[in-house]
């Protein structure tokens, strides 16, 4: 985002005062999205706030003012703060029994997977789509240039990509949802536990009714 500011708006693009709305609202806004969405389904959750991140870049590619900048960041964060803290508990509800720090770990991978070719992209559209113009440059290695910054294309690409996320999950939910249990139902091992308790007690009430005792027969 700070390329695609700068080459677009200029030196003077308020590229720090954009960016600084992402942690202060992050910080701010956390605590009381976890209070307001605490009686949702930690997947809905995931869901709903991919579709809110993946669809932030199209501010960018349908408007042009600088203020497209500033929704992009106050959506992609808005969606940030809704599915980012439930990521984890997600992935513990679906980790068997004993098995929590693999898939924790597991869960975050991702994140740092995608940074080799995150950073790949960003080179490749920035060069295809916004080339440098050299005009911002302290001591300048080229001559600068007039280079149509075409920003747009590039968001379009982003936001792409970013709403496969969603629509991926949406697709795939059948499998990757955790299955709801029923609030008076016991799990399967619970189940079977109570069950085996019930028979043993019903055993143990049989063999102590007065007409199975020795000398409820008269037996000596």
């Amino acid at each position: 985002m700070p390329k695609t500011l700068v080459r677009t708006y200029g030196c003077d693009a308020p590229v720090g005062r954009i960016y600084s709305i992402n942690p202060a609202m992050i910080i701010l806004l956390v605590p009381i999205a976890g209070v307001l969405l605490s009686g949702f389904e930690h997947f809905d959750v995931i869901h709903w706030g991919g579709y809110l991140s993946g669809l932030a870049p199209f501010w960018i590619v349908f408007f042009r003012p600088e203020w497209a900048y500033i929704l992009f960041v106050i959506f992609m964060s808005l969606g940030e703060m809704i599915w980012s803290p439930r990521w984890y508990d997600y992935s513990m509800s679906v980790a068997p029994e004993g098995r929590e720090g693999i898939f924790g770990s597991a869960a975050s991978a991702p994140l740092f997977l995608a940074k080799l070719p995150t950073g790949a992209l960003s080179g490749f559209l920035l060069g295809k789509y916004c080339a440098d113009n050299h005009k911002c440059e302290a001591h300048p290695t080229s001559p600068p240039v007039d280079i149509p910054c075409h920003a747009s294309t590039i968001w379009l690409i982003i936001g792409l990509l970013t709403l496969s996320s969603p629509f991926c999950i949406l697709l795939t939910q059948r499998w990757i949802r955790p299955a709801q249990q029923h609030p008076l139902r016991l799990p399967v091992s619970s189940a079977i536990a109570v069950e085996t308790e019930e028979a043993s007690l019903s055993l143990a009430s049989e063999q102590l009714q007065p007409d199975s005792l020795p000398f409820a027969r008269g037996q000596p």
